[in-house]
């Protein structure tokens, strides 16, 4: 009698463990099933009609070489700010014929005429200065192969009249793209200013933490992305890092995606966003009521679009929505001067023979009605 109620007592809690595993597995299937219908799916666009806007110069200057285009609204007017930047005449007061970074304004009306603050040779002055350790080395070097650079990535506004402005810090080394990446700054801008104040050299630093290639903000969060190669191949995926807007600052205060949640430990994250060292930028569109990003893959002369619903993805499959005569990088989508479902996208094509212009078009595109 003892061996028999032992056995049932046995058989029972089988029973139970079994019937809770297949509850389990119901509930995980249900929960998959609600959230393929809870989750919208990201609408597929298409393209409509591309139009040339005109290439990014300042009549005032000369020819000047320079690439980036990140643009921010800033008083009554855009300011846009550009990475290497070179000219022929020397300027006043280092006589070199480059900058580290520029920047300049241009009004809604014509977008793409530049005007900036220039020294008596019509020479530009840098954007974001060197410190003290920077130019020493420099000068030192006095090589454009081994010297500090500030490339800036892209500008979050504050308020009407100011901007933080996030840069890469790095070392450029002799060899084709050999970089060295130190850290993600963070500086200031004020409007109806071309010069940017220091805040935070490094509020992130170390490999796979450069988030400065793209950001958007929205619901009372800034999210940025910052992207890397995929070893073996030219594809770049890019983790995801948010923060309350307004502790942008304070690096202990973010959070990182992992591919399923946001967590505190930055080594946790995950790079999930499909996305390019070569061009990548996101921005929220109202009228498609989505996340739009574009991409222009490694060494192409392609521009690609996606949307998602979240900053986090996931993210549809690529359109292409321009392709250029020749080689591209550093694509940038410009909110300001988009409208209803027409992008506004820059990029900076390579003409040959040290030449290059920045170029602004629009892209009008529609959503999938699936």
């Amino acid at each position: 009698m003892r061996y028999t109620a032992r056995m049932n007592k046995q058989s029972l809690r089988k029973q139970v463990a079994l019937g809770g595993l297949f509850l389990l597995v119901v509930l995980a299937g249900a929960y998959s099933f609600v959230s393929a219908f809870i989750t919208p799916k990201p609408p597929q666009l298409s393209v409509v009609n591309v139009a040339e806007v005109g290439e990014l110069t300042n009549p005032s200057t000369g020819y000047i070489l320079r690439d980036g285009g990140a643009s921010v609204p800033l008083g009554d007017k855009i300011l846009w700010m550009f990475g290497d930047t070179l000219f022929a005449r020397k300027s006043v007061d280092d006589k070199s014929n480059g900058r580290s970074n520029t920047a300049a304004y241009s009004t809604y009306a014509n977008p793409t005429q530049l005007s900036e603050p220039l020294d008596k040779n019509g020479v530009p002055y840098q954007f974001i200065d060197f410190n003290a350790e920077e130019l020493a080395y420099n000068r030192a070097s006095g090589k454009p192969d081994e010297r500090y650079a500030i490339w800036p990535g892209f500008m979050v506004p504050e308020s009407k009249d100011s901007a933080l402005v996030f840069y890469d810090r790095l070392k450029v080394h002799p060899g084709y793209l050999n970089y060295e990446g130190i850290g993600t700054g963070v500086a200031r801008v004020r409007a109806g200013e071309t010069k940017a104040d220091r805040l935070v050299d490094n509020l992130f630093t170390g490999k796979g933490t450069r988030f400065e290639h793209a950001y958007v903000q929205r619901d009372g969060y800034t999210y940025l992305y910052g992207c890397d190669i995929v070893a073996g191949s030219l594809e770049s995926y890019c983790r995801v890092a948010r923060v309350r807007t307004g502790d942008i600052l304070n690096r202990d205060k973010y959070s990182f995606w992992t591919g399923s949640a946001w967590v505190a430990d930055l080594a946790q994250s995950k790079a999930v966003v499909p996305g390019s060292t070569s061009g990548f930028s996101v921005m929220y569109s109202e009228s498609l009521k989505s996340y739009v990003s574009v991409k222009v893959p490694a060494f192409s002369k392609i521009i690609e679009l996606r949307t998602a619903q979240r900053p986090e993805g996931p993210w549809s499959t690529p359109v292409t929505a321009y392709t250029a005569p020749s080689g591209i990088y550093a694509a940038y989508l410009h909110p300001e001067l988009s409208k209803d479902n027409t992008l506004s996208i820059s990029y900076y094509r390579d003409e040959g023979n040290w030449k290059g212009y920045v170029h602004l078009i629009s892209v009008e595109v529609k959503a999938d009605s699936k």
